[in-house]
Protein backbone atom coordinates (compact mmCIF):
# COMPACT_ATOMS: atom_id res chain seq x y z
CA UNK A 1 0.00 0.00 0.00
CA UNK A 2 0.95 3.43 -1.01
CA UNK A 3 0.79 5.94 1.58
CA UNK A 4 1.86 9.55 1.23
CA UNK A 5 3.99 11.63 4.01
CA UNK A 6 2.35 12.67 7.04
CA UNK A 7 0.50 16.35 6.21
CA UNK A 8 -1.94 18.48 8.13
CA UNK A 9 -5.35 16.33 8.34
CA UNK A 10 -8.36 17.11 6.28
CA UNK A 11 -9.89 19.76 6.95
CA UNK A 12 -13.15 18.63 9.12
CA UNK A 13 -16.15 18.39 7.51
CA UNK A 14 -15.15 18.24 4.07
CA UNK A 15 -18.37 16.18 3.46
CA UNK A 16 -20.27 18.74 4.26
CA UNK A 17 -21.24 22.34 2.83
CA UNK A 18 -23.97 23.90 1.19
CA UNK A 19 -22.37 24.15 -2.44
CA UNK A 20 -23.46 22.56 -5.64
CA UNK A 21 -21.96 19.29 -6.31
CA UNK A 22 -18.56 19.84 -7.48
CA UNK A 23 -15.81 18.00 -9.48
CA UNK A 24 -13.52 15.95 -7.36
CA UNK A 25 -9.78 15.91 -8.71
CA UNK A 26 -8.56 12.18 -7.71
CA UNK A 27 -4.37 11.60 -7.90
CA UNK A 28 -3.77 7.92 -10.04
CA UNK A 29 0.12 9.37 -9.52
CA UNK A 30 1.47 5.51 -8.69
CA UNK A 31 0.82 2.20 -10.57
CA UNK A 32 -1.95 0.71 -7.85
CA UNK A 33 -4.49 1.95 -4.97
CA UNK A 34 -5.08 3.77 -3.30
CA UNK A 35 -5.73 6.52 -4.67
CA UNK A 36 -5.78 9.88 -2.87
CA UNK A 37 -8.13 13.41 -3.11
CA UNK A 38 -6.27 16.23 -4.33
CA UNK A 39 -9.08 18.98 -4.71
CA UNK A 40 -12.50 19.05 -3.69
CA UNK A 41 -14.49 22.11 -5.92
CA UNK A 42 -11.64 25.01 -5.48
CA UNK A 43 -10.86 23.25 -1.87
CA UNK A 44 -7.56 22.03 -1.88
CA UNK A 45 -6.85 18.45 -0.20
CA UNK A 46 -3.85 16.89 0.86
CA UNK A 47 -4.17 13.36 -0.33
CA UNK A 48 -7.26 12.99 1.67
CA UNK A 49 -9.26 9.60 0.87
CA UNK A 50 -12.54 9.32 -1.47
CA UNK A 51 -14.89 8.02 0.94
CA UNK A 52 -14.99 11.35 2.66
CA UNK A 53 -15.96 13.82 -0.12
CA UNK A 54 -19.43 15.24 -1.00
CA UNK A 55 -19.98 12.56 -4.10
CA UNK A 56 -19.26 9.66 -1.73
CA UNK A 57 -21.86 10.80 0.36
CA UNK A 58 -24.20 7.67 -1.45
CA UNK A 59 -23.36 4.35 -0.19
CA UNK A 60 -24.33 3.15 -3.91
CA UNK A 61 -22.17 5.80 -5.50
CA UNK A 62 -19.17 5.21 -3.36
CA UNK A 63 -19.35 1.19 -3.37
CA UNK A 64 -19.06 1.63 -7.05
CA UNK A 65 -16.21 4.73 -7.26
CA UNK A 66 -13.23 2.64 -7.12
CA UNK A 67 -13.98 0.51 -10.09
CA UNK A 68 -14.70 3.12 -12.10
CA UNK A 69 -11.69 5.42 -11.35
CA UNK A 70 -9.36 2.55 -12.33
CA UNK A 71 -11.53 2.21 -15.45
CA UNK A 72 -10.98 5.49 -16.20
CA UNK A 73 -7.00 4.98 -15.54
CA UNK A 74 -6.90 1.97 -17.60
CA UNK A 75 -8.72 2.61 -20.61
CA UNK A 76 -7.46 6.89 -20.77
CA UNK A 77 -11.09 7.75 -21.46
CA UNK A 78 -13.80 9.27 -20.44
CA UNK A 79 -16.18 7.77 -18.78
CA UNK A 80 -20.23 8.21 -17.33
CA UNK A 81 -21.84 5.82 -14.77
CA UNK A 82 -25.48 5.62 -13.95
CA UNK A 83 -26.17 4.44 -10.29
CA UNK A 84 -30.32 3.77 -8.80
CA UNK A 85 -30.24 4.09 -5.44
CA UNK A 86 -32.61 2.09 -3.07
CA UNK A 87 -34.65 5.04 -1.62
CA UNK A 88 -35.59 6.07 -5.45
CA UNK A 89 -34.33 8.57 -8.22
CA UNK A 90 -30.60 7.89 -9.81
CA UNK A 91 -27.67 9.33 -10.22
CA UNK A 92 -25.02 9.95 -12.69
CA UNK A 93 -21.42 9.99 -11.87
CA UNK A 94 -19.19 11.51 -14.77
CA UNK A 95 -15.39 10.31 -14.67
CA UNK A 96 -12.78 12.16 -16.78
CA UNK A 97 -9.31 11.56 -17.16
CA UNK A 98 -6.28 13.98 -16.83
CA UNK A 99 -3.57 13.06 -19.10
CA UNK A 100 0.13 13.66 -18.50
CA UNK A 101 2.62 14.80 -21.51
CA UNK A 102 3.34 10.77 -22.30
CA UNK A 103 0.13 10.27 -22.37
CA UNK A 104 -0.28 8.82 -18.84
CA UNK A 105 -3.50 8.92 -16.75
CA UNK A 106 -2.17 11.46 -13.77
CA UNK A 107 -5.57 12.26 -12.57
CA UNK A 108 -8.92 11.86 -12.67
CA UNK A 109 -11.75 14.22 -12.36
CA UNK A 110 -15.05 12.83 -10.63
CA UNK A 111 -18.70 14.39 -10.55
CA UNK A 112 -22.03 12.96 -9.84
CA UNK A 113 -25.38 14.35 -9.27
CA UNK A 114 -28.65 14.00 -10.78
CA UNK A 115 -29.24 12.46 -14.20
CA UNK A 116 -30.97 15.50 -15.30
CA UNK A 117 -28.33 18.09 -13.45
CA UNK A 118 -25.61 20.01 -16.10
CA UNK A 119 -22.25 18.95 -15.77
CA UNK A 120 -19.82 21.93 -14.53
CA UNK A 121 -16.87 22.69 -16.73
CA UNK A 122 -13.88 20.95 -15.84
CA UNK A 123 -11.04 22.61 -13.59
CA UNK A 124 -8.17 23.60 -14.86
CA UNK A 125 -5.33 20.85 -14.04
CA UNK A 126 -1.78 20.63 -15.70
CA UNK A 127 1.30 17.96 -15.21
CA UNK A 128 4.66 17.39 -15.81
CA UNK A 129 6.83 14.30 -15.91
CA UNK A 130 10.21 14.00 -15.85
CA UNK A 131 12.38 11.09 -16.90
CA UNK A 132 16.43 10.46 -15.51
CA UNK A 133 16.46 8.59 -19.18
CA UNK A 134 15.97 12.32 -20.94
CA UNK A 135 18.51 13.94 -19.26
CA UNK A 136 17.20 16.25 -17.01
CA UNK A 137 14.62 17.69 -19.30
CA UNK A 138 10.95 17.93 -17.98
CA UNK A 139 7.43 17.27 -20.36
CA UNK A 140 4.74 19.79 -19.30
CA UNK A 141 0.90 19.94 -20.96
CA UNK A 142 -0.64 22.87 -22.04
CA UNK A 143 -2.75 23.40 -19.06
CA UNK A 144 0.24 23.36 -17.21
CA UNK A 145 1.72 26.20 -19.83
CA UNK A 146 -1.29 27.83 -19.12
CA UNK A 147 -1.38 27.74 -15.22
CA UNK A 148 2.56 28.74 -15.18
CA UNK A 149 1.83 32.13 -17.26
CA UNK A 150 4.74 31.12 -19.45
CA UNK A 151 3.12 32.15 -22.68
CA UNK A 152 3.55 29.22 -24.45
CA UNK A 153 0.47 28.39 -26.26
CA UNK A 154 1.08 24.50 -26.43
CA UNK A 155 2.80 21.75 -24.15
CA UNK A 156 6.73 21.76 -25.15
CA UNK A 157 10.17 20.29 -22.93
CA UNK A 158 12.15 22.45 -20.91
CA UNK A 159 14.98 22.04 -19.15
CA UNK A 160 14.64 21.62 -14.62
CA UNK A 161 15.50 25.26 -14.42
CA UNK A 162 13.55 26.74 -17.01
CA UNK A 163 10.77 25.01 -15.50
CA UNK A 164 11.92 26.06 -11.71
CA UNK A 165 11.85 29.87 -12.58
CA UNK A 166 8.02 29.84 -13.36
CA UNK A 167 7.85 29.56 -9.46
CA UNK A 168 8.16 32.19 -7.25
CA UNK A 169 8.61 29.90 -4.73
CA UNK A 170 7.31 26.11 -3.58
CA UNK A 171 6.51 25.30 -0.16
CA UNK A 172 8.75 22.51 0.74
CA UNK A 173 11.17 22.68 -1.83
CA UNK A 174 13.90 20.34 -0.38
CA UNK A 175 10.69 17.57 -0.16
CA UNK A 176 9.94 18.07 -3.85
CA UNK A 177 13.92 17.75 -4.96
CA UNK A 178 14.15 14.88 -3.06
CA UNK A 179 11.47 13.08 -5.51
CA UNK A 180 14.52 12.96 -7.95
CA UNK A 181 16.99 11.32 -5.73
CA UNK A 182 17.73 7.36 -6.69
CA UNK A 183 16.66 6.61 -3.06
CA UNK A 184 14.04 4.28 -3.35
CA UNK A 185 12.34 2.18 -6.69
CA UNK A 186 8.78 2.55 -4.61
CA UNK A 187 6.24 5.28 -5.50
CA UNK A 188 7.01 8.08 -2.79
CA UNK A 189 4.06 10.64 -2.84
CA UNK A 190 4.22 14.45 -1.82
CA UNK A 191 2.21 17.43 -1.85
CA UNK A 192 2.24 21.35 -1.40
CA UNK A 193 1.47 24.80 -2.54
CA UNK A 194 3.71 27.33 -4.93
CA UNK A 195 3.22 30.56 -5.74
CA UNK A 196 3.48 31.03 -9.65
CA UNK A 197 6.15 34.00 -11.00
CA UNK A 198 4.03 35.01 -13.92
CA UNK A 199 6.85 35.37 -16.39
CA UNK A 200 5.02 36.13 -19.00
CA UNK A 201 2.01 38.72 -18.18
CA UNK A 202 2.98 39.56 -14.38
CA UNK A 203 0.09 37.33 -12.97
CA UNK A 204 0.73 35.47 -9.98
CA UNK A 205 -1.17 32.15 -8.90
CA UNK A 206 -1.44 30.20 -5.99
CA UNK A 207 -1.23 26.30 -6.92
CA UNK A 208 -1.43 22.69 -5.25
CA UNK A 209 1.16 20.39 -6.28
CA UNK A 210 0.90 16.69 -6.15
CA UNK A 211 3.73 14.66 -7.18
CA UNK A 212 5.36 11.16 -7.03
CA UNK A 213 8.54 9.72 -7.52
CA UNK A 214 9.44 5.84 -8.18
CA UNK A 215 12.05 4.12 -9.96
CA UNK A 216 15.49 3.84 -10.06
CA UNK A 217 18.81 4.82 -12.09
CA UNK A 218 17.61 6.19 -15.94
CA UNK A 219 13.98 4.70 -15.33
CA UNK A 220 13.41 6.81 -12.54
CA UNK A 221 10.47 9.49 -13.03
CA UNK A 222 8.33 12.47 -11.44
CA UNK A 223 4.87 13.26 -12.29
CA UNK A 224 3.26 16.18 -10.58
CA UNK A 225 -0.53 17.51 -11.00
CA UNK A 226 -0.73 21.01 -10.44
CA UNK A 227 -4.07 23.11 -10.24
CA UNK A 228 -5.30 26.69 -8.89
CA UNK A 229 -6.25 27.49 -5.54
CA UNK A 230 -6.22 30.87 -5.75
CA UNK A 231 -10.29 30.64 -5.13
CA UNK A 232 -10.16 28.84 -1.52
CA UNK A 233 -6.51 30.87 -1.16
CA UNK A 234 -5.73 33.94 -2.52
CA UNK A 235 -2.06 34.62 -3.51
CA UNK A 236 0.01 35.55 -0.80
CA UNK A 237 2.51 38.87 -1.13
CA UNK A 238 5.51 38.21 -2.53
CA UNK A 239 8.18 36.76 0.39
CA UNK A 240 10.84 39.38 1.96
CA UNK A 241 13.81 36.18 0.84
CA UNK A 242 12.48 36.48 -2.72
CA UNK A 243 13.00 40.44 -3.04
CA UNK A 244 16.31 39.73 -1.20
CA UNK A 245 17.44 37.54 -3.90
CA UNK A 246 16.19 39.39 -6.96
CA UNK A 247 17.64 42.74 -5.25
CA UNK A 248 21.17 41.01 -4.70
CA UNK A 249 23.94 42.15 -6.90
CA UNK A 250 25.89 39.37 -8.55
CA UNK A 251 28.72 40.05 -11.16
CA UNK A 252 27.48 39.97 -14.82
CA UNK A 253 30.31 37.10 -15.39
CA UNK A 254 28.59 34.78 -12.85
CA UNK A 255 26.12 32.63 -13.41
CA UNK A 256 24.49 31.46 -9.57
CA UNK A 257 21.96 28.44 -9.21
CA UNK A 258 21.23 25.81 -6.61
CA UNK A 259 22.20 22.27 -7.38
CA UNK A 260 20.68 19.18 -5.35
CA UNK A 261 23.73 17.26 -4.39
CA UNK A 262 22.20 13.97 -3.64
CA UNK A 263 20.96 13.69 -7.50
CA UNK A 264 23.28 16.61 -9.17
CA UNK A 265 20.69 18.19 -10.93
CA UNK A 266 21.00 21.94 -11.05
CA UNK A 267 17.19 23.03 -10.80
CA UNK A 268 17.45 26.86 -10.29
CA UNK A 269 18.99 29.86 -11.91
CA UNK A 270 19.20 33.35 -9.44
CA UNK A 271 22.00 34.85 -12.22
CA UNK A 272 21.78 33.18 -15.46
CA UNK A 273 25.32 34.74 -16.63
CA UNK A 274 26.79 35.62 -19.71
CA UNK A 275 27.05 33.57 -22.71
CA UNK A 276 27.41 31.02 -23.13
CA UNK A 277 26.43 30.53 -19.55
CA UNK A 278 22.75 31.98 -19.97
CA UNK A 279 22.27 28.83 -21.75
CA UNK A 280 22.01 26.18 -19.02
CA UNK A 281 18.55 27.80 -18.11
CA UNK A 282 17.08 26.19 -20.96
CA UNK A 283 19.41 23.48 -21.86
CA UNK A 284 21.21 20.92 -20.28
CA UNK A 285 24.97 20.93 -21.38
CA UNK A 286 27.52 18.12 -21.80
CA UNK A 287 30.54 17.34 -19.27
CA UNK A 288 33.65 16.30 -20.42
CA UNK A 289 33.92 12.52 -19.89
CA UNK A 290 37.09 13.07 -18.18
CA UNK A 291 35.60 15.15 -15.28
CA UNK A 292 32.34 13.56 -14.69
CA UNK A 293 34.11 11.23 -11.88
CA UNK A 294 35.91 14.88 -10.32
CA UNK A 295 32.81 16.37 -10.34
CA UNK A 296 30.64 12.92 -8.45
CA UNK A 297 33.81 13.38 -6.25
CA UNK A 298 32.91 17.17 -5.23
CA UNK A 299 29.55 16.13 -4.08
CA UNK A 300 30.33 12.92 -1.96
CA UNK A 301 32.96 15.50 0.12
CA UNK A 302 30.19 18.22 0.20
CA UNK A 303 27.57 15.14 1.47
CA UNK A 304 30.15 14.00 3.62
CA UNK A 305 30.45 16.66 5.71
CA UNK A 306 32.39 19.88 4.00
CA UNK A 307 30.80 23.14 3.66
CA UNK A 308 32.34 24.69 0.83
CA UNK A 309 34.53 23.48 -2.47
CA UNK A 310 36.04 24.31 -5.80
CA UNK A 311 36.18 22.53 -9.02
CA UNK A 312 36.38 23.32 -12.61
CA UNK A 313 35.35 21.36 -15.82
CA UNK A 314 35.09 21.24 -19.36
CA UNK A 315 31.72 21.54 -20.77
CA UNK A 316 29.86 22.04 -23.80
CA UNK A 317 26.68 22.25 -25.80
CA UNK A 318 25.92 20.24 -28.96
CA UNK A 319 29.03 19.59 -31.11
CA UNK A 320 30.82 23.36 -30.28
CA UNK A 321 33.67 23.59 -28.70
CA UNK A 322 34.53 22.58 -25.25
CA UNK A 323 34.86 25.75 -22.70
CA UNK A 324 36.12 25.82 -19.00
CA UNK A 325 34.27 27.07 -16.16
CA UNK A 326 35.26 27.36 -12.33
CA UNK A 327 32.61 27.25 -9.88
CA UNK A 328 32.35 27.70 -5.50
CA UNK A 329 30.17 25.01 -4.08
CA UNK A 330 28.56 26.23 -1.12
CA UNK A 331 26.21 23.91 0.96
CA UNK A 332 23.07 25.27 1.89
CA UNK A 333 20.75 23.08 3.19
CA UNK A 334 21.24 19.22 4.43
CA UNK A 335 19.16 16.73 5.48
CA UNK A 336 16.79 14.60 3.14
CA UNK A 337 17.70 16.86 0.20
CA UNK A 338 21.16 18.56 0.54
CA UNK A 339 21.17 21.58 -1.52
CA UNK A 340 24.17 23.67 -2.31
CA UNK A 341 24.62 27.44 -4.31
CA UNK A 342 26.76 27.08 -7.08
CA UNK A 343 28.58 29.98 -8.55
CA UNK A 344 29.81 29.16 -11.89
CA UNK A 345 31.91 31.97 -13.71
CA UNK A 346 33.92 30.94 -17.34
CA UNK A 347 36.98 29.67 -18.40
CA UNK A 348 38.47 29.17 -21.58
CA UNK A 349 38.01 27.32 -24.80
CA UNK A 350 39.41 24.71 -25.60
CA UNK A 351 40.13 23.07 -29.27
CA UNK A 352 37.30 21.65 -30.82
CA UNK A 353 37.25 17.74 -30.03
CA UNK A 354 34.82 15.34 -31.36
CA UNK A 355 33.94 11.92 -30.90
CA UNK A 356 35.50 11.57 -27.34
CA UNK A 357 34.86 8.38 -26.07
CA UNK A 358 32.50 7.56 -23.21
CA UNK A 359 30.83 11.46 -23.22
CA UNK A 360 27.72 12.04 -22.09
CA UNK A 361 24.76 12.82 -24.11
CA UNK A 362 23.42 15.39 -21.18
CA UNK A 363 24.65 16.61 -18.31
CA UNK A 364 22.43 14.14 -15.66
CA UNK A 365 25.05 14.97 -12.90
CA UNK A 366 27.20 18.37 -12.28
Amino acid sequence: MIAPAAYAAPAAGSRAGTDAPAWVLVESLADAAPRWVLAEGTRPRRFTRLSRTRIAGSATVSRQLPALLERVITSGQRQVLAVSRPSGGGMRVVAVPVLGPDQTVCAVHVWSGPPQSAVPALPEVGVWAWVAADGGFVGTTCKLEHLLDSGADAATTRALPDLMRHFERIEDQPGLLGLFAETTAEPRLWSGTAVTAGVSSGRRRHVSIAACGSGRGRERTVRAVVHDIGASCPVPAPALATRLIQAVPIPPDHAVGLVDLRTGLVHEWISQGSPPLNRWLRDVPVVHPRDVAGLACVRKRLLSGDDTAHSQWRMRWGVADWFSVHARWSVLTRGEAPQAMLDVRLGVRHACQRNVPGEQSRLEAV
